[in-house]
Formats: structure tokens, sequence, C-alpha cells
């Protein structure tokens, strides 16, 4: 099938009742009784793209479906339009409908449609395998309630492109920027690792990388949108990580690292790379610090020991601090940018460089922007020992976002745009790159820290920065290169177990 639904809704009442029910049914091919309580029928649907950029042309698909009720029998049906009307009675026993509905991708192949205890068990069974891997905090209820919504969105979000929206939303067309790589890959990396490669290998090819990709990797960037190219330091960067844990080939790392280098150079007039968009976006800049910076590192781990090109200009502020672009006048941004090079492209700042820049920086995103700012601003603040702040920011990374009863999170706080998988995916960062603080670490030998072997000279290392409010955090069943590990981290200690 291409797609699968299945409904059981459960009904009981004082007294005989007659219950009355509508389905839309569309262009029905047939519809027929195969006994008294069990109605069957046959749908052309047509497929829409999401966007005009996706399209393939309109594909139709045949809708099969049956209703079944237990306990009652239909009394009548009939079809008026695209509406199918079943009228059924309601007693003191418990009625149960049941509705079974698939999409075939050809109308000459038809396979049995299953009973909703087969789909029943087989969604049990999925769940049971995602929830191997879990996050459990010893702290405030509603924290625990946050992390597991976020987990379980991102579970069932898992399209291999990684549009911002994921499958619940026609906002950004079903596209992939540069959220994937940057926010939402660190997370599925250590908690869904064979989705995670798939999806990291969804992007081909090499430098220069689309700002905004369509279906099959084709670039719909719009014309404003064309000089944000710190996407390509942001896919050579997670292809690097996604080396050290094995999800690439190091011949497909050494490709786009180099490939991005070359690109970035290319753009580049001596050290400097005038006229891009900043992550903060907006107009043009000249050297935006973020840019530049990952143009660096490109290049600096595209020839290791090598001889290189003078480095990229870093813009400064005039006290010295490095600035957001060139002639940054810091009164405000749509989003955190300059905060980005220490985390998370850890740039190797002086650690009285990253608190200033932090406490620069860490007050001038606008309340009107999207979500990730301040999951940013707590992983920083983690990372640098800063508890208190780190928790602060953190609950305001999500807490005016995500909307009751279903937690679900919005984009900004007073959109309607939902679910975001970005700003989940930034605020788990928080949780487990911040206070539990997991790095990626090369080098040869085990760092003097907690750590576990990952690949290709790469080791995981723990730095935990819980909060007072946590007494401890338990990291289940992370997915690493060579099996699942359990990470423990409390005011006693780290552990690091083998296995889930």
């Amino acid at each position: 099938y291409s797609a699968l639904l299945a409904q059981q809704i459960e009904i009981t009442s004082a007294k005989n009742e007659e219950l009355v029910f509508t389905t839309d049914v569309g262009n029905l091919k047939k519809a027929s009784y195969s006994s008294e309580n069990h109605l069957e029928g046959e749908v052309i649907v047509p497929i829409m793209p999401v966007s005009i950029s996706d399209s393939l042309g309109k594909k139709n698909r045949l809708a099969r479906w049956n209703t079944e009720i237990a306990n009652s029998s239909i009394a009548e049906s009939s079809v008026n339009g695209t509406m199918c009307k079943i009228e059924a009675l309601v007693s003191k026993e418990t009625l149960t409908i049941t509705r079974i509905v698939v999409l075939d991708f050809t109308e000459e192949k038809k396979a049995p449609l299953p009973t909703f205890a087969e789909v029943s068990q087989r969604v049990k069974s999925w769940w049971a395998k995602k929830w191997q891997t879990d996050i459990i905090i010893d702290g405030p209820i509603e924290d625990q309630q946050a992390i597991r919504s976020f987990l379980f969105n991102l579970y069932q979000s898992e399209c291999e492109k990684l549009p911002p929206m994921g499958y619940s939303n026609s906002k950004y067309n079903g596209h992939r920027f540069w959220d994937a790589e940057t926010w939402m890959l660190p997370v599925y990396s250590l908690i869904s690792r064979e989705f995670a490669g798939r999806a990291t290998r969804w992007r081909t090819g090499v430098a220069p990388f689309a700002w905004e990709s369509g279906v099959g990797g084709k670039d719909v960037t719009p014309i404003e949108f064309k000089d944000a190219i710190h996407i390509n330091g942001w896919v050579a960067w997670w292809t690097e990580q996604a080396f050290a844990l094995n999800l690439v080939s190091k011949v497909r790392r050494d490709a786009v690292v180099r490939s991005v280098s070359r690109f970035f150079w290319s753009r580049s007039k001596n050290n400097e790379i005038r006229q891009v968009i900043s992550p903060d976006e907006g107009k043009k800049r000249d050297n935006d610090l973020v840019t530049n910076l990952l143009a660096e590192w490109a290049s600096m781990k595209s020839a290791p020991g090598r001889f290189r090109h003078i480095p990229y200009k870093i813009p400064y502020s005039p006290d010295g601090l490095p600035a957001t672009f060139d002639n940054d006048p810091m009164k405000g941004y749509q989003q955190t940018a300059a905060l980005l090079a220490i985390y998370p492209l850890n740039w190797w700042f002086a650690d009285d460089v990253q608190n200033k820049m932090f406490d620069r920086y860490k007050g001038l995103t606008t309340e009107v922007g999207p979500a990730m700012s301040d999951s940013i601003h707590a992983t920083i603040a983690a990372r640098l020992g800063r508890k208190d702040e780190a928790y602060k920011f953190w609950r305001q990374s999500w807490m005016p976002f995500v909307h009751q009863p279903w937690l679900s999170f919005f984009e900004r706080r007073n959109s309607s745009d939902d679910y975001f998988l970005t700003g989940a995916a930034g605020c788990l960062q928080s949780v487990i790159y911040g206070f539990l603080g997991i790095r990626f670490e090369e080098g040869k030998g085990r760092p003097p820290v907690p750590s576990k072997e990952l690949a290709n000279g790469y080791w995981l290392t723990v730095r935990p920065n819980l909060p007072a409010e946590w007494k401890s955090i338990t990291f289940k069943g992370v997915q690493l290169p060579n099996g699942r590990v359990t990470i423990r981290a409390s005011a006693s200690g780290v552990t690091i177990q083998d296995g889930g």
C-alpha cells in the first residue's frame, strides 16, 4: 500500500439510540454489503503535490475501505453525491465501529485489507522498538512530558527529506532547508540511527547545495535567498559528524568537505566573502561571522596540515569581540546568528570570549522570531557551566511555543503553524548536547572524561551540566556505531553502560 488508515470507535449508550454517521467517499466506484454489519467500497482519489515545484503531475490512487459494526447492525446505508450515510443502533452493549482505508499503488494488484487487530499490532511493535531509545529525567513532570512529546513527534515524522514541518503542514512546501543538518540530524543520529543515515544520504552531490531543496534535491531557492550560502557549510559540518558516527563513508565525507571548501573560496575575494545572507536572514551582509567560520572550518578539514589560503576574515566590534557581520549595529536579530559559531560549530574561541559573546547576544533576538534561538542559548549556557541560565533559556525555548492539550509545537509564539520539528529538535539538542553534555571529539586514545568510542578516530564524551531542578538524566538506548548504550548522569557522576 502507499498509505493505510485504521480507526476504531467504541460507543456506549444508556438506552437504545439510533446512530447516524457519514463519511466523504469522493468519486465512489462501488459500494456493497458483504453481511448485515459490513459495508465496503472503492474510491478513486487524486493525489495532489505538496507544491508546484514538487509537481510530478496528478496521480490517482485507488482507495479501498470497509466499515464493520460489532454489537449492532447496519440498519440503512445510502450514498448521496460524495457522502456515504450509515445508520446503526446503539444499545447498552458497547457498539464498535471499525474502518480500514488503504491507498493502492495500482488498481491491478490488490492485497487483502488487513484487520484492525493486525494494524494495531504492527503499530504497537513499531512504537515499542522506537521507545527502546528514551530520555528520562528525575525532575519536574512538565519537563519530562515536554521531552517525551518532542521525541514522539520526531519519531512519527521520519521523512527523509526532513522538512521543518514534517508531514503535518504544507508550510515550506515539504522542502529541505539547513534545518535538516543543523537542527534535526544531530538528534536523529542518536535516537533513530538507521533513519538518520538515510536522511543524511538524501542530500546527494557536491557544493553548491541549495538553500531550499525540492523533490529529488531540485534547487527551488527563492531569488532573495540565493546568497544564503551558509547552507553549504552546515552540510559539510554535518557530514563530518555523520562520518564520526559511521553514517557516511570517507569518500563521501571528503567529496562534500572539499567541494564546500572550493565553493566558499570561489565566492571570496582574498579572505572576504561579501554580500551573503546571514543565518539572521534579512538583507545581504559582508563577512557574516558564521559563514566565514564555516568556510574556514571546511578549508581546515579539506587540507589538514597543508598550505592553505590566508584565514577568512572574522568581523569584530569596536571592543574586540566577534561581530555578527561587518558594521553590525548589534541592535537586534530575527534569530540567533553569531552564537552559532559557539554552538553547534564549536569554534575555538577562548572561554572568556565565549562568555562575553554569549552575554552580548543572548538578549538581542526578537520575541516574534522562530523558536530555535533560546534552545541555542540554553545549550551554550549549559556548556559554559551557567546551569541556572541554561534551564531558564531551555524553558523559554518551548513553553511559549507548545500548546495544550496535544503539546503541539508552533513555529512562533503567536502563529498557527505546527508541528514545528525544528523547534522540538532544538530543545532536545539542549538536553542531549547541553545538560547531558555529549560531544563528538577527535583524537587518539580514550579522553580523560566518561567516553565511548565512535568511528574513524572519534569519541563520544560526556560532560554533564544538570540544572538544579533535575536530580538525574538517563539517555536510554543511545544508538551508536557499535550498538546501543545507556548514559546516566547525576550529582554522583556519569555511567555509560552497553545496551538499552
